[in-house]
């Protein structure tokens, strides 16, 4: 007596994983995205508490009238080592460029930090 699969039992086995492939790929990559807007998220947010660390070092350049803004690069923030050089995008898997800018406004007596793109 011979042991082994039919050709009906691999080929319902190749369906099935078939189909837990088909469902998994999906899942896994909205995951990974997900995880990527969130990195991303959070490099932005360190870029913006890096700008505040050199707005209290560099007083003196902030605005003082309410509605006013100065633009600082992030190579300013590089040379200042408030960031680190080799900062990557998580979105782009590219070094954030030197010369993205980052607004400082005064609104309502206090700064907002606004990293544009």
């Amino acid at each position: 007596m011979k042991r082994g699969f039919t050709l009906i039992e691999l080929l319902a086995v190749l369906l099935i994983l078939t189909f837990l492939v088909a469902i998994i790929v999906p899942v896994v990559s909205n995951i990974l995205a997900s995880a990527h807007e969130r990195m991303y998220e959070v490099k932005i947010a360190n870029i913006e508490a890096a700008t505040e660390i050199w707005a209290v070092d560099n007083t003196d350049l902030l605005p003082e009238n309410e509605g006013e803004s100065i633009i600082i690069n992030l190579r300013d923030l590089k040379e200042g080592g408030y960031v680190e050089e080799d900062l990557k995008n998580p979105l782009t898997r590219e070094l954030f460029p030197n010369n993205l800018t980052i607004e400082i406004k005064l609104e309502r007596n206090s700064y907002r930090y606004i990293v544009e793109e």
